[in-house]
């Protein structure tokens, strides 16, 4: 199975995000963890999977394979194209991403960090890390959503009558073996922001609506579909804290996914950098060396 990485630079690099969403430094406390979340993704994959592909813009190149030397298999720099666009649309560098797969693949987000082969998720049609299913904040952006964009598509609005508890999943890893299913959910999701483009900038929180435009749109398009998704996990509720604690990795945990504002938590920084450090020390010390140097910004 192939792995992929995708990373789009502008949202990380903004100075000052809109209305509390800020995805400036990648949501990490400082930019040295997040370049120390790249490396120590990439680097355990690496591990596992002898493919482990980046897409990504010039700069992200610049830094990750010129500057950090992380040893991707082959690097596709395709995502200078979105350098107008809103960063608050941050996931559509993986929409893009996923179009562009020829053969099956997980798509793996920079946070997430592995001690094995995923196995279960192997030579299945379509992938996800957990569903979810009535968990917070979902109804609060949906009804913004529905308040104020002009297209939603019809099975979205059929699913949520039919499920209003809101049944999604969480895409930190994502992908499979449907390639013509995973592309038709990728063009899907381009189309939603493209045509809600100007409804975006009255959205209180426009990062979070992520939740929506991909991973409740991908759920309602699944089952629309009648196709089958298999979770890595078997757990529907949050579990944000548990996911990104790096403390039982000794003992056997095989996966940790730091998952949004867990980043913002000094505790969860230092696990990270003294995993990478442990693990990884010349990477670990070349970021170091970097950021003194303020060649990560």
């Amino acid at each position: 199975m192939k792995i992929v990485q995708s990373y789009w630079s502008k949202p990380v690099m903004e100075t000052g995000g809109r209305r509390g969403d800020d995805r400036q430094r990648g949501g990490w406390i400082d930019i040295r963890f997040h370049y120390m979340s790249w490396a120590l993704s990439c680097l355990n994959f690496k591990k596992f999977y002898n493919e482990v592909e980046l897409v990504t813009d010039s700069l992200g190149k610049e830094i990750l394979i010129n500057r950090i030397g992380l040893p991707y298999s082959h690097t596709m720099t395709v995502l200078d194209c979105y350098e107008n666009e809103d960063p608050a649309v941050w996931a559509i560098s993986k929409f893009h991403a996923y179009t562009l797969q020829k053969e099956p693949f997980i798509h793996a987000d920079n946070d997430v960090f592995i001690w094995r082969t995923l196995t279960e998720l192997e030579h299945k049609p379509l992938v996800v890390q957990n569903f979810e299913v009535n968990v917070s904040f979902y109804k609060q952006i949906w009804k913004e959503i529905v308040d104020q964009f002009s297209y939603i598509p019809l099975y979205m609005r059929e699913d949520f009558i039919a499920r209003p508890e809101i049944h999604s999943c969480n895409a930190g890893v994502f992908g499979g073996n449907d390639l013509v299913f995973i592309k038709e959910f990728a063009t899907e999701a381009m189309a939603f922001l493209a045509k809600n483009k100007l409804a975006m900038k009255n959205m209180r929180m426009p990062g979070w609506t992520v939740l929506i435009y991909e991973q409740y749109l991908f759920s309602c398009l699944a089952r629309a579909k009648q196709k089958q998704v298999t979770a890595l996990f078997s757990f529907t509720d949050n579990r944000n804290v548990e996911m990104a604690d790096f403390s039982k990795v000794a003992r056997g945990k095989f996966y940790v996914h730091t998952i949004s504002n867990t980043k913002q938590n000094e505790m969860t920084c230092n696990s990270l950098s003294e995993r990478l450090r442990l693990e990884h020390p010349e990477y670990y010390y070349r970021i170091e060396q970097l950021a003194k140097a303020h060649a990560l910004e």
